[in-house]
């Protein structure tokens, strides 16, 4: 978990679809942050940036939020994105405290050879990719990592097989 990601955005006025469409041509990406009983604060982000800290802490991370020199403690909520050139088009952020305990998807990654299942002839199937946890901000796991390296053809590794963590 990473709450020390910052990340830039400015204030925006203009909404609708044209401004927002301008935004995007101009490598921009319009968002919104929400959340704790406040209004609704409408925000412009830099897809570059964006980008990158998404890769970098994955799409669990709390992200602070800096909008014209004020301080947003978030989580992305929702992404949507161009379903030809699977680009982010809008992005919803949530307010959060670090110590509530939120509801979040957490990816599911197979790492590891399964040799043995290779050597019969089989093929391993990963029946869930995400995993639904609830957990604290501050400790929301980013990925599950599944070892498969020793795996057998008669094995199967369940949901309670997995190192949740503190908390989770």
């Amino acid at each position: 978990m990473s709450s020390d990601l910052k990340l830039e955005a400015e204030s925006r006025q203009d909404h609708g679809s044209r401004s927002s469409r301008r935004l995007r041509r101009d490598d921009k990406i319009p968002a919104v942050v929400y959340g704790q009983g406040s209004e609704p604060l409408s925000v412009t982000l830099d897809r570059p940036k964006f980008r990158a800290t998404l890769n970098a802490a994955g799409p669990n991370a709390v992200i602070t939020l800096d909008v014209d020199g004020s301080d947003y403690l978030t989580i992305v909520k929702n992404m949507q994105r161009d379903p030809i050139a699977n680009r982010v088009t809008h992005v919803d952020f949530m307010l959060i405290d670090i110590d509530q305990r939120l509801i979040v998807d957490v990816p599911i990654a197979l790492v590891g050879d399964a040799v043995l299942v290779r050597q019969e002839g089989a093929v391993v199937q990963q029946q869930m990719m995400t995993l639904t946890v609830e957990a604290p901000a501050g400790n929301i796991p980013q990925v599950f990592e599944v070892d498969i390296s020793e795996m057998s053809i008669d094995n199967s590794i369940r949901v309670s097989d997995l190192e949740m963590g503190t908390g989770v």
